[in-house]
């Protein structure tokens, strides 16, 4: 337990956020990519729900946005362990408002009134990342005292 606390003394907060962020941007970019590329998987109901029922997106292959989104999330649990995360926060921010606008582009080009909820899942995520990125982080203990208290 207490190698645990360690450890998320070292993350702190927006380390965890990050974390959260991080892990739900490669899972949903290996969702598209894997309903891209399977299109025809009865287990896996491709086609039914944006972005993977369309070709393009903001004037992207579809796939790409999938590859997009994995390699953004290993970029941002990147800024969960390093001191400076403000690169981090800021590409998650722009990539959920991107995303949400591209929602409301394609609902507006497609007559597709569903898509309001994507659009308010990505805006309301977008905010979280901004809100958080403003958050001031108590002082990050180094990781070498961390490692010395470890071997203790």
């Amino acid at each position: 337990m207490d190698r645990l606390r360690l450890i998320s003394d070292r993350i702190g907060r927006r380390g965890a956020i990050l974390l959260v962020l991080g892990t739900m941007n490669i899972l949903y970019g290996s969702a598209i990519v894997y309903g891209v590329t399977h299109p025809r998987n009865p287990r896996y109901t491709s086609g039914v729900w944006w972005p993977v029922s369309t070709e393009r997106v903001l004037l992207l292959p579809t796939q790409w946005w999938g590859w997009i989104w994995t390699v953004a999330g290993i970029f941002l649990l990147t800024g969960a362990v390093s001191r400076t995360d403000s690169a981090q926060y800021s590409v998650a921010v722009f990539l959920k408002a991107s995303w949400a606008f591209a929602a409301i582009f394609h609902m507006f080009r497609s007559d597709a009134p569903g898509l309001w909820g994507i659009v308010s899942v990505y805006i309301g995520w977008a905010l979280v990342a901004y809100i958080c990125s403003g958050w001031a982080e108590d002082k990050v203990e180094g990781l070498v005292p961390i490692l010395e208290r470890l071997r203790k």
